[in-house]
């Protein structure tokens, strides 16, 4: 896969992703126009970046699955302003980080309605923040840490904004939620979750609205 060597021509062009391997063994690769759709199981793998640089909706269908593989990373760095540009029909849309890092530009991103798995040790990183969640029910993002697995916040903020208790699930007691130093947890509901824990550094900054607590095992590191 070349830089831009698959692509759509402008911004009314399409390209849908069915059941598919997508491959950078070699490059990093630019979408700079259109829109994406996925279905099925997508699988993006390659120790190389993928810059989602359209100004376009991309979808990720109901009861279809993107996996980033190991050492994959995909940029969100659109040409325009909107922080909504990855769309999930609902909670059946899965992102799934297999040891992958989701990265955001100074844009940042906002993610609702799907799910984000994350498998072994996988990462967000934001120049800004990443926002999961609106504050409304039926839009919760949830989150899922697979057994054993940490979901490191590497830079920026996460904004929690789920409402739902159970749109954080650790699946068991090794599985973490890790803050890098010098990054930032904002929560606006209350973030719940009966196993695994969150690790915090010491500059890790915590910014609680009213009411809003960390409910379930944490520790400083």
């Amino acid at each position: 896969m070349g830089n831009s060597n698959i692509r759509c021509v402008d911004n009314t062009g399409v390209l849908i992703l069915d059941d598919v391997i997508w491959s950078q063994p070699t490059y990093d690769y630019t979408f700079a126009n259109g829109a994406i759709i996925i279905r099925d199981d997508v699988l993006m793998t390659g120790d190389h970046v993928f810059a989602y640089q359209s100004s376009q909706t991309s979808t990720i269908n109901a009861r279809a699955q993107l996996m980033l593989d190991s050492n994959f990373t995909f940029s969100y760095a659109p040409s325009s302003a909107s922080r909504d540009l990855i769309a999930f029909v609902d909670g059946t849309s899965q992102l799934v980080l297999n040891g992958a890092t989701l990265h955001t530009t100074t844009t940042g991103m906002n993610l609702t309605k799907g799910q984000l798995v994350a498998h072994g040790i996988s990462h967000l990183s934001s120049d800004a923040d990443i926002t999961v969640g609106d504050l409304i029910l039926a839009d919760d993002f949830s989150l899922f840490i697979d057994a054993g697995a940490q979901l490191v916040i590497d830079s920026g903020t996460l904004n929690y904004k789920n409402m739902a208790v159970g749109s954080l699930t650790l699946l068991n007691d090794l599985s973490e939620l890790y803050f890098a130093p010098n990054t930032t947890l904002h929560l606006y509901e209350s973030m719940t979750y009966s196993r695994g824990r969150t690790i915090f550094s010491a500059t890790t900054t915590q910014v609680l609205e009213p009411g809003a607590v960390v409910d379930g095992s944490f520790l400083y590191l």
